[in-house]
């Protein structure tokens, strides 16, 4: 238990830094509940828990998808850069600040963090490259980092082999999509729509994206023809490429012969 009692005490530390930031609170949630005086396992939006071999998790209670519906830290002001200090909370599992001011870049001990599974920064001001380090982050299943200043995407994303969602729409991305994306198999959804991408989409990528559901490239600066077997995308639901530069024929018949 006295490994436990440590990490509680590091996490504690770590959030009341957080809530020193926060300069918006219009339910008052963090405010007033948020103190030494009450657990940090009793706070709003975080859980305690402890599993074979572990300390103590924290985790907030909410998914990127549904943040509006209760306490978090999205949608308020805070703004400057990320803090590297989050990299220590070493059993995160879902790091979301979502809808604030932040800018500069991710941190890399943000990279430290091997339970992570969620990564939410869209709508911010988040800019420069993403880091190489995400390759290291192994477990992550979901990434939105739309809706920013990025400017690329590192190849070493490639080796996320858990990732079912990659949302870097609506950034400032340059240059050819990293071929290593087209090759993540556990892929379901890919928006990459917004931005400044050239080069071609590859010719195999129902092959290698075999359970992707959503393609969105629109606004983007693609070119040459388009994939001669998207008919092979099994599970392909919407695919958006309207706004680029795409040249060629569309073989109807055969996009849609499964119908």
């Amino acid at each position: 238990m006295a490994a436990a009692g440590t990490n509680i005490s590091t996490d504690q530390s770590a959030l009341l830094a957080l809530k020193a930031h926060i300069t918006s609170d219009p339910h008052n949630l963090i405010f007033t509940n948020w103190s030494t005086t009450t657990s940090v396992c009793n706070w709003v939006g975080i859980t305690c828990g402890l599993g074979p071999g572990q300390g103590t998790i924290f985790r907030t209670r909410l998914r990127p998808r549904n943040l509006r519906s209760g306490p978090a830290f999205a949608f308020n002001n805070l703004m400057g850069v990320i803090p590297s200090w989050f990299g220590s909370l070493s059993n995160l599992q879902i790091f979301s600040l979502y809808g604030n001011k932040f800018s500069g870049s991710i941190p890399t001990a943000i990279c430290n963090l091997s339970a992570l599974q969620i990564v939410s920064l869209s709508y911010n001001q988040l800019s420069g490259s993403i880091p190489r380090e995400i390759g290291n982050l192994t477990t992550l299943k979901e990434i939105y980092l739309d809706y920013n200043n990025f400017i690329g995407i590192p190849n070493e994303i490639g080796a996320l082999d858990q990732l079912e969602m990659l949302f870097v729409q609506e950034n400032v991305l340059k240059g050819n999509v990293p071929m290593d994306v087209f090759n993540m198999s556990s892929l379901i959804t890919l928006t990459l729509y917004g931005n400044n991408l050239k080069g071609r989409l590859p010719d195999n990528i129902c092959q290698n994206l075999p359970h992707i559901q959503t393609l969105y490239f629109s606004n983007n600066q693609l070119e040459g023809p388009l994939p001669s077997i998207f008919w092979q995308c099994k599970e392909l639901v919407d695919l958006a490429l309207n706004r680029n530069n795409f040249s060629g024929s569309v073989r109807t018949q055969k996009y849609w012969k499964r119908n």
